[in-house]
């Protein structure tokens, strides 16, 4: 066992034991001295930070936390993400502030609800620039900073990566292979980082997005019947109204890879075995990290933007509702020397956490309000408050969800086109939200709904930051972005 945890067990023995009955005053001043010592360490454990580390976040785009091993997948293969949630701090109950890329990186960056800082996309795409991101932070710390992705949604013109000098995007060519364009970049920086400054590296993952077609061996590794069966049923609407999804997404174009596929089942094992590939990739990272001594000098964030819609909820491989599959995300940090490692936090909380956690962890200076918190009392061992989170979605103020939720309900409003109405979800009884409860209990959705409008006034829902800054994307985007079904 080593020092530091004999030293915890002692001080949870220590807590134990404020009620033992002492005879001799000296003995008992003592006593309460060491008591209060311990206590102390029962609610903070100290972290050691030196001077300016170096910081890596691996953004996954589209990964459920589900579908993870280390977040109780029953068989997916994610050996490299396992190891290394062993010996971090994963945050079991993280979850995303709108179910796609665009507002849910933007709040990671700044800390801010997509209300708040207005990329919610369509004509408000673009994140103003009152709002500062983390790259902002670092770069004006001294950070050195850098970033690869494959996504639009991640270039410059968006705001999201402002404050990031060298940039390199990747949004052309096959959704799987769009890393390979930029590992090996990675790999080299890694193996020659700045000497005589901090840094900062994004490296953003595409490869769990749709069309999920991984490469052998991963390919129909976790499907071993015929998709092509005449016999099955259930796709027959992917490209009707009952897809709800076409409500937010121009998905008619986004399924000629599942052309003749008759299998329902077919699609999301697919997905299942685009994780794994994504892991494969992610291993390389991480052994380049390990074998150059990096990870133990770096603080290291593993974290998704959203999670994918696998036929739940009348939604075919896409990403448009606020329900649990869309939201709940992973979120894994490593500390350096990895502290705190192998600790796993229950309490819920939001990517709108991700910058004021590494500000205080990195000395940074967050300026004007934000919405998220802290975490680092949980990465200490202390419980969080508990709190009223929610996500959107939605860039129209004709055509929204707002979802907020609690440890025991999820509370959703729509407001599609003129038709307005409720959801309620006890997450307890319900957990993948399969039956709207609202009309059993009134006083919880009036709870909820008076919530809703403290939080969003009703002649702007959609943003109070992007209102005066609608400017519609430039062709060439807007073309790109159609092709995966984000505008129409």
């Amino acid at each position: 066992m080593e020092e530091g945890e004999d030293s915890g067990m002692n001080a949870q023995r220590a807590c134990g034991r404020v009620g033992v009955s002492l005879h001799h005053s000296v003995f008992s001043l003592v006593l309460a001295v060491f008591l209060t010592a311990s206590l102390s360490s029962c609610q903070k454990e100290p972290l050691n930070m030196p001077g300016q580390v170096p910081v890596v976040i691996l953004a996954l785009d589209t990964v459920r936390a589900d579908h993870l091993g280390c977040y109780g997948h029953p068989f997916v293969e994610t050996p490299n993400l396992d190891a290394l949630a062993a010996e971090s701090v994963v945050f079991e109950n993280c979850y995303s502030a709108a179910p796609w890329t665009l507002p849910s990186f933007a709040s990671a960056f700044t800390g801010l609800y997509p209300f708040h800082h207005g990329a919610v996309g369509g004509d408000h795409a673009r994140l103003p620039p009152a709002y500062a991101t983390l790259a902002e932070y670092l770069k004006a710390k001294g950070y050195s900073t850098r970033g690869y992705a494959g996504v639009s949604y991640l270039m410059k013109d968006l705001g999201v990566t402002r404050g990031i000098d060298s940039l390199h995007v990747y949004r052309h060519g096959k959704v799987t292979s769009r890393c390979l364009k930029y590992q090996d970049d990675v790999l080299r920086f890694l193996e020659n980082p700045p000497r005589d400054r901090p840094w900062y590296l994004l490296v953003h993952y595409f490869d769990a997005h749709a069309p999920y077609d991984p490469p052998p061996p991963f390919d129909r590794r976790y499907y071993h019947g015929d998709p092509y069966d005449p016999k099955h049923t259930g796709l027959e609407n992917l490209n009707t109204s009952n897809n709800r999804a076409m409500v937010f997404r121009d998905i008619r174009n986004m399924y000629t890879w599942l052309y003749e596929v008759t299998d329902p089942n077919f699609a999301p094992a697919q997905y299942t075995a685009g994780v794994a590939y994504l892991d494969f990739q992610l291993g390389v990272v991480l052994d380049a990290l390990r074998e150059t001594g990096l990870l133990d000098k770096i603080l290291l964030v593993v974290m998704a933007d959203h999670g994918e819609h696998l036929n739940e909820h009348s939604c075919w491989y896409t990403h448009a509702y606020p329900y649990e599959e869309c939201l709940h995300v992973p979120l894994i940090l490593h500390l350096p020397k990895g502290q705190s490692g192998g600790r796993r936090v229950k309490d819920e909380v939001s990517l709108v956490d991700l910058l004021p956690s590494l500000a205080e962890l990195l000395g940074l200076k967050i300026s004007g309000e934000i919405d998220g918190i802290s975490l680092v009392d949980a990465i200490r061992g202390k419980s969080l408050p508990k709190r009223i989170l929610q996500a959107e979605q939605g860039a129209e103020r004709t055509k929204y969800v707002k979802a907020l939720w609690d440890e025991n309900w999820r509370f959703q409003y729509y407001n599609l086109s003129g038709n307005s109405w409720v959801e309620l979800y006890d997450r307890h009884e319900d957990p993948k939200e399969t039956t709207n409860v609202a009309s059993r209990y009134p006083e919880v959705v009036q709870r909820f709904q008076e919530e809703l409008r403290r939080r969003f006034p009703a002649d702007h829902p959609i943003t109070a930051g992007g209102m005066g800054v609608a400017r519609p994307l430039p062709k060439d985007m807007r073309d790109r972005l159609r092709s995966l079904g984000y505008v129409h």
